[in-house]
């Protein structure tokens, strides 16, 4: 809001950061969890292609984006409920769950 130009955050790198966050949607979306460009990458990528831009200044934009809610993306679940006779089974879920609590994203 002070009038600057902004020099190195062109609409350009926007779109490329744009994109490398997209293709990490798609990757998750396809399973592909350990397959998403992390900020030193998509910083790194960029760097390659001439853009000369700060890893911080990655950094904050990337944040920005990922703070904004986003509506539903991953389709339904669907659970088939099985029944055992009492001792023939059991089962236990390992994972995470992220939340947002009082406006921060937490991993629980």
């Amino acid at each position: 809001s002070s009038g600057r130009v902004r020099r190195v955050m062109t609409d350009e790198v926007r779109r490329r950061i744009d994109g490398f966050i997209a293709r990490n949607r798609e990757n998750v979306a396809a399973g592909l969890h350990k397959q998403q460009m992390r900020k030193l990458d998509m910083w790194r990528r960029l760097q390659d292609e001439g853009a000369r831009i700060a890893y911080s200044t990655v950094c904050q934009y990337v944040r920005a984006l990922e703070a904004a809610p986003k509506p539903q993306e991953k389709p339904a679940k669907a659970y088939i409920r099985k029944d055992y006779e009492p001792g023939f089974r059991c089962e236990f879920d390992w994972g995470v769950l992220t939340l947002w609590i009082g406006g921060v994203r937490r991993r629980l």
